[in-house]
């Protein structure tokens, strides 16, 4: 064990060293991670910065340097975080160094005289000019390779920090293996060094203490010898053998004498005599069987003297069941054969009211379907007075167009007389004009005329259909008033046949308790006759317990058996006569 505890921690402490050198290295290679974000930031910012005064440059609209000055603010915040990264590594330091000597260089030389010079219309095309001389994509480009010159560095620093993390999982896994196949022997080992030494001998001394409670004297110990657990188990089972052949020898010592004078008594009391007892002396443990033998003697002698007056008792209170269960028994008949009467007539009662309701619930369908007919034909019927008013809605509306129509007329007229005056006082040029002027007044007549007629026939119809109408309108008040009508018929033949399904259902809980009650006094009665039938055997019960108690010798109280008897037989004599 001590070996087993010294290799697990021998083997933790390795996986505890290795463990933390990985969470050493992995919180460096996080810092890593973000030296190179910062660096892929810094060319962000950059090309923001660059996009941004392209768009400028192209359409000398200053929102497009937006992108350009938030370039450049995010370039000095991340630049200020990238040094503070790389405070303890002077190569990245300097790198950085001149990724912002570039970075100025790009915007003193190119975006700030640029920007400049887009200021004004005249120096517009100078700027453009100039940005696309290359100076500034040189520029550029030597950023971008010394923040790639960062960033390679990083990966490095990665790649070397990856070797040491793979290293230190081989060595915490062959630690773990390891380790896991030496405990696995030395646990070996150690179980069967444990069954050599213990589970052998402990299972032999309890072989032995298993032959010795099967009555096997003759077993001898194992190892008892040894001076550790073992020997003292098999010392305790020598012990253990050595009382046990004592207390059988005394055991057959004291056998004969118990056998000769507790069996002279048991016979005795076999054969009926109660008065028997232990007179002999028995020492030791076992006077005490003497006192025990005579009390129980005692005992049985007073309670057969007991059972023999109580048997008498017994006899009567017999006799007296019996005859009560057989008069319970006819009784019992008689009231299930009055209840089984009811129960017929119960349900005679209860088909005719469920009969009643059947129909009740017909006659309420039929109700039902008959408002239900009266309610359609009243929604045709507001459908027709819906109809009739969209008539008179539309007569109404073609009066309106007549009437319009008639003024066009009168107004063509009026066109057409004052067409007939310039064509007179034009002369000969104006008689063809005239001509149709002169039709053209005619036909306006005519239209006058015919829109008057037309009016007054929807006149007419108008108050046709108002008269239509109100027709309807009595009506449909007319079937909503039978529709009223036939509604409270529904509801009375519904509570009707509410009543009837109660009343059913009623009449049936008192079919089912009758007819349970019927069950029940039938059981009833077969119990009764169970019990009369247990009180016949009670009866001969206690006659053949009179007849066994007549065997036994009770002193003074030997007559009682007899008069048991006898008192039996004048209980039968008089039921007899009674009956």
């Amino acid at each position: 064990m001590g070996v087993i505890l010294a290799l697990t921690l021998t083997m933790n402490f390795v996986i505890y060293t290795k463990k933390n050198q990985v969470r050493e290295t992995t919180n460096i290679n996080e810092h890593t991670y973000k030296v190179i974000m910062a660096s892929n930031k810094l060319v962000e910012a950059m090309i923001n910065q660059e996009t941004g005064l392209r768009g400028y440059l192209l359409t000398a609209n200053r929102d497009f340097l937006a992108p350009y000055d938030q370039g450049m603010s995010d370039f000095d915040r991340v630049m200020k975080e990238a040094r503070r990264l790389t405070s303890d590594n002077p190569e990245q330091q300097v790198r950085l160094t001149d990724v912002g000597a570039l970075a100025r260089r790009w915007r003193d030389e190119i975006a700030l005289p640029n920007i400049a010079l887009m200021a004004a219309q005249a120096t517009q095309a100078e700027a453009r000019a100039s940005a696309g001389k290359g100076l500034g994509k040189a520029l550029m480009d030597r950023l971008r390779a010394q923040a790639g010159a960062v960033i390679a560095t990083e990966n490095l620093l990665l790649a070397e920090r990856q070797a040491s993390q793979e290293a230190a999982f081989a060595m915490i896994s062959r630690a773990i293996v390891g380790g896991m196949l030496v405990s696995l022997l030395l646990a070996i080992a150690i179980l069967v060094l444990l069954v050599r030494q213990i589970a052998r001998p402990v299972n032999a001394v309890t072989q032995g203490l298993t032959e010795l409670a099967s009555g096997n004297m003759a077993v001898a110990s194992i190892d008892a010898d040894r001076r550790d657990e073992v020997g003292q188990l098999a010392a305790a089972l020598n012990n253990l053998r050595g009382q046990l052949l004592a207390a059988d020898q005394a055991k057959k010592a004291q056998a004969t004498l118990i056998v000769n004078s507790v069996g002279a008594a048991l016979s005795k009391l076999a054969e009926g005599d109660l008065l028997s007892r232990l007179d002999n002396e028995l020492d030791g443990p076992f006077a005490a069987i003497k006192n025990d033998f005579n009390r129980a003697a005692d005992a049985l002698q007073g309670a057969m003297s007991q059972v023999s007056v109580s048997s008498g008792e017994i006899i009567n209170s017999a006799l007296d069941i019996r005859q009560a269960s057989d008069d319970l028994s006819q009784r019992t008949e008689q009231q299930a054969a009055s209840l089984e009467e009811t129960a017929a007539a119960m349900d005679e009662i209860t088909t005719t009211v469920r009969k009643t309701a059947e129909q009740a619930g017909l006659v309420r369908e039929m109700v039902g379907h008959a408002k239900d007919e009266v309610q359609y034909s009243g929604r045709i019927m507001e459908d027709a007075v819906a109809a009739m008013n969209g008539i008179e809605r539309a007569s109404t509306e073609i009066s309106d167009i007549i009437s319009v129509i008639d003024g066009i007329a009168f107004q063509t007229n009026l066109l057409a007389l004052n067409a007939g005056v310039e064509a007179a006082r034009a002369g000969d040029a104006g008689k063809g004009f005239a001509v149709v002027a002169s039709e053209v007044r005619a036909l306006a007549q005519r239209s006058a005329d015919a829109a008057k007629d037309v009016k007054e026939r929807i006149s007419v119809s108008v108050e046709q259909v108002d008269a239509g109408v109100g027709l309807v309108n009595e009506t449909g008040k007319a079937l909503g008033r039978i529709v009223s009508r036939i509604t409270e018929i529904n509801q009375l033949v519904n509570d009707i046949a509410v009543s009837a399904e109660n009343q059913s259902s009623g009449l049936q809980q008192v079919n089912i308790a009758v007819s349970q009650m019927d069950m029940v006094t039938q059981q009833n009665a077969a119990m009764v006759e169970e019990a009369t039938a247990a009180a016949r055997s009670l009866a001969g019960e206690a006659d053949e317990l009179s007849r066994q108690m007549s065997r036994f010798s009770i002193a003074h109280h030997g007559g009682q058996d007899a008069s048991n008897v006898s008192r039996l037989d004048d209980h039968r004599y008089r039921r007899a006569a009674a009956g």
